[in-house]
């Protein structure tokens, strides 16, 4: 069943002592980011040096969709590349297959999380 709860934003929170505390940094996400599909993520660092991300709504109504960014302009909403999806006011899209990686876990991999989990 998907959630009645509708985000007001989502953002970027590091942790440098394993979750045990967590600094904001100011980034703010839309909730209608990518058609609404940017509030729930999952990601991993790539060994191309991308952080590779698949994300939905938090309600999981609506598909996954793959996206890559530098680990510098994580907090960069504009910096997404997104897989998948045709360019819009969101996002530049891609075309092509998308790149061969491997998710070494389904948490975060670099020491940050989103709010609502990652």
């Amino acid at each position: 069943m998907a959630s009645s709860y509708n985000p007001e934003y989502s953002t970027v929170l590091p942790s440098d002592d394993s979750g045990l505390t967590w600094v904001p940094t100011g980034a703010v996400f839309a909730p209608d980011l990518h058609d609404g599909m940017f509030q729930l993520l999952t990601w991993a660092l790539g060994d191309d040096g991308y952080v590779y991300v698949l994300s939905t709504g938090f309600q999981r109504d609506k598909p996954v969709i793959l996206h890559r960014v530098r680990p510098d302009r994580l907090t960069d909403p504009g910096a997404y590349e997104p897989w998948g999806r045709a360019p819009t006011a969101a996002g530049p899209g891609a075309t092509g297959p998308p790149p061969s990686w491997t998710a070494r876990s389904a948490s975060c991999a670099c020491g940050c999380s989103t709010a609502g989990g990652c």
